[in-house]
């Protein structure tokens, strides 16, 4: 009975009890299930974004960049590049055997200099290529480099494109030049400012008078007199649109694509109709590029000024290629071929040019060729 009496007492006093206090670390076990959740957003998410997005933009950007400065817009390639070598301005000396020899100069210009620019001119009056360097430097303009370019009369015979505009086609409406339709080299800046040399033509059904280029000189050829009997059209097979932003006529064309072509071009260019004698040695001067892209203007002296007895037009393209031009044409010669540097004098020893006594000039000239540190972006007239 006595154990039966406490076990009634223990019961009783059991079921006296509240129910909550059989289960004081019920919260604490639910507490340690609710901080897993809020753990993982803690470290987790907060760790990604707070680390790598801060050490990726930092580090690397600001490494790369220093170990090539061509891709950091701050660092300037040029800077250290003087205008001297840009210009790449020099001259050579070829023993001609019999006591004779022959003086180049020439400027090897790489074009992808900023502080440069090509310009075609028409110049309109005629002047000097000095008397051109006078006039853009009064105009505010910095001319480097000047060479003589396109053939003339009493108006300019050889198309210039000066800002895309054809200045001059360089023949009449029907295309002739000295009776003949020619299809000549030309030398020019494209839109990439690449160069190209081409034969060209102003094609007369062309209402817009635009020239076109073709894959050669056509269908004329001195040396068997044979030539066209009608102009060619937009329609003559090879004819291509030809727009450069800068450009001038001249012949024949020197190198084309590697190859020489100087004597299948000079004679199929018409250029040996009256003996022009280009197999002659004279003052001769030419124009090309490389495969880099720089610009190659050459002069070479002759008729003995300065002690030079000048240039045969095959010899003028050995000369360019051993410049390293790819792509080259002749420009007008004798009397017209000179070139003047960046402080306006001649770099060469033009045979037509004032003489010690005071007589004599230097040949005025239709077209030059400038680099400058401006595009004149429009003809030289008045």
């Amino acid at each position: 009975m006595k154990i039966k009496n406490f076990l009634a007492m223990v019961i009783a006093l059991l079921l006296a009890l509240p129910l909550g206090s059989c289960t004081p670390k019920q919260p604490a076990a639910a507490q340690e299930v609710s901080q897993e959740p809020s753990a993982e957003p803690s470290v987790e998410p907060s760790a990604e974004p707070s680390v790598e997005p801060s050490v990726e933009p930092s580090v690397e950007p600001s490494v790369e960049p220093s170990e090539d400065p061509s891709e950091d817009a701050s660092v300037d390639p040029w800077a250290d590049v003087t205008l001297e070598q840009s210009l790449g301005f020099g001259s050579f000396e070829k023993d001609l055997g019999d006591g004779k020899v022959a003086k180049g100069f020439y400027f090897k210009v790489d074009m992808n200099d900023p502080r440069l620019v090509f310009n075609a001119v028409l110049v309109k009056p005629f002047t000097t290529v000095g008397g051109v360097w006078q006039h853009y430097k009064d105009e505010g303009i910095t001319p480097y480099a000047i060479i003589n370019a396109g053939y003339f009369s009493s108006v300019s015979v050889s198309p210039v494109v000066h800002n895309n505009a054809v200045m001059t086609t360089g023949a009449d409406s029907y295309g002739k030049y000295d009776g003949y339709y020619l299809a000549r080299a030309a030398f020019g800046m494209m839109k990439d400012h690449t160069f190209q040399a081409r034969w060209v033509y102003p094609c007369a059904d062309d209402p817009y008078g635009y020239l076109y280029a073709f894959p050669s000189p056509l269908g004329n050829d001195d040396r068997t007199d044979t030539y066209l009997t009608s102009a060619p059209t937009t329609a003559t097979e090879g004819a291509e649109l030809w727009e450069p932003e800068e450009a001038i006529g001249a012949g024949p064309m020197l190198l084309y694509h590697g190859e020489d072509v100087t004597i299948d071009s000079y004679h199929r260019e018409v250029h040996d109709v009256g003996h022009r004698a280009g197999y002659n040695r004279h003052p001769r001067s030419a124009i090309g590029a490389d495969a880099d892209g720089k610009v190659i203007m050459l002069v070479v002296d002759g008729r003995n000024a300065g002690g030079s007895a000048g240039a045969t037009i095959p010899e003028m393209a050995v000369y360019m290629r051993e410049l390293g031009a790819v792509d080259a044409i002749n420009l007008d010669g004798g009397g017209s071929a000179g070139m003047v540097g960046p402080d306006g004098t001649y770099v060469d020893v033009p045979s037509e040019r004032p003489k010690d006594d005071g007589t004599g000039s230097y040949r005025k000239v239709a077209s030059v060729f400038m680099i400058s540190d401006k595009d004149i972006r429009r003809a030289y007239s008045r």
